[in-house]
């Protein structure tokens, strides 16, 4: 595997996520979560991009191993522990031929939508508490400028 110790030439797409990950101050949204549903996500992300690409079965076979360990990494690491292993992962699958611009584009899009789910995740729950603290202060009779 001489491509492991070797640099993967990044485009500038992936080296904006991989920055966006090590200076990340929480974990993303598949840390801690269990084998099964992390290969879930990741899985309903990726598929849906490989099956339109018009691949091959046994093509699109090897991109759903490589999603699974994506799987296994998004939901072990974090920070630049998180970035490090998946540039390491796309190096192993290059070894094992995959074309290394869809490779990146597989792990901006997980990336990015799992960015934009924990987003909105955040902005349902505040918004939650904000609907509910409003409540709370009617039922006192409070109005919002008190």
């Amino acid at each position: 595997m001489k491509s492991v110790t070797t640099p993967l030439r990044l485009n500038p797409e992936m080296e904006k996520v991989l920055n966006d990950i090590r200076a990340a101050e929480k974990p993303g949204l598949l840390y801690g979560r269990t084998a099964a549903e992390a290969e879930k996500e990741v899985r309903g992300i990726g598929m849906p991009v490989l099956e339109d690409a018009n691949l091959s079965q046994v093509v699109i076979m090897q991109y759903s191993w490589f999603l699974r360990e994506l799987a296994r990494v998004f939901r072990t690491r974090t920070g630049h522990d998180l970035a490090w292993h998946i540039e390491t992962v796309m190096r192993k699958w290059l070894d094992y031929g995959l074309e290394p611009n869809t490779m990146q584009y597989l792990v901006s899009e997980i990336h990015l939508k799992m960015k934009a789910a924990g987003t909105t995740a955040k902005d349902e729950v505040s918004s939650t508490k904000d609907k509910a603290s409003t409540q709370e202060d009617k039922d006192k009779g409070r109005t919002p400028n008190d």
